[in-house]
């Protein structure tokens, strides 16, 4: 019986509608082959944490952006040691991605978790799964800003303990910040 019916409203002769519905002799929708959202964001957050990707859907709201996250699975311990656990869950977070040509840009989006693994480790652990597709943390845009405004001496302020903060506060450090005060 499908067999019989037509593929589109132009192969239906004039009056010969019968007791087809109106949706079924609609035409087939062409697939896009581009991207639906322009730019596309990969978000790779901890598991316990939602309040970024919906800060970055106000963020893009009004735009065509797709905000794509998902997860890297953490104990939710902040100390250094379990932070740089993550290094070793962070391809399959990445994995689960889309496989997409179009994103643009992957966030990861655990500022003490990047303090504790580095930049390049996470860009190249990411990259691996994710080719060609540029990886920011929150510290690393912080960082990159400060230098755009040409600031060298800072205050920093984490809501960590103070074993992790000093890892935070080395990160800035490294990135030629003069800490004048961190907590």
């Amino acid at each position: 019986m499908l067999d019989n019916l037509p593929k589109a409203v132009g192969s239906i002769p004039s009056g010969e509608t019968g007791h087809l519905a109106h949706w079924q002799m609609a035409a087939a929708p062409k697939l896009r082959s581009k991207p639906v959202h322009r730019p596309g964001v990969g978000l790779i957050e901890l598991t316990m944490k939602v309040a970024m990707a919906s800060e970055m859907r106000r963020f893009f709201e009004g735009t065509s952006a797709g905000i794509y996250a998902t997860r890297v699975s953490f104990s939710g311990v902040t100390n250094p040691h379990e932070l740089g656990s993550m290094e070793g869950r962070v391809q399959t977070a990445a994995g689960n991605l889309p496989d997409a040509s179009w994103m643009h840009v992957i966030v990861y989006g655990c500022t003490s978790g990047r303090a504790v693994i580095g930049h390049d480790r996470l860009a190249k652990l990411i990259g691996e799964i994710r080719p060609g597709i540029p990886v920011v943390t929150p510290i690393g845009e912080v960082s990159a800003a400060l230098k755009a405004l040409g600031a060298k001496k800072i205050a920093a302020a984490t809501p960590y303990t103070m074993e992790v903060n000093r890892v935070v506060e080395g990160t800035l450090r490294r990135d030629e910040y003069e800490i004048a005060s961190a907590c």
